[in-house]
């Protein structure tokens, strides 16, 4: 196996973590300021956004990925 097969069976798993991390992260965000937790210290909402769409990233990527090992 040449190391470019390597690298293309993790670019799915790579890339939704990523973009989990980013689209949790700017979803806490907006909870954060709707329910006015930035003034009362509450950001509770940032790490819980960025972990739960990581969490999705890794299943979205895991499940994209097994189509190319199936190959």
């Amino acid at each position: 196996m040449t190391g470019k097969q390597k690298q293309e069976k993790n670019h799915y798993l790579s890339l939704g973590v990523g973009l989990g991390l980013v689209s949790g992260s700017a979803l806490g965000i907006l909870v954060t300021s709707l329910i006015g937790g930035i003034g009362s210290g509450m950001l509770f909402a940032i790490p819980i956004g960025s972990s739960i769409g990581m969490l999705i990233g890794i299943v979205i990527g895991t499940l994209l990925d097994s189509k190319n090992q199936n190959k």
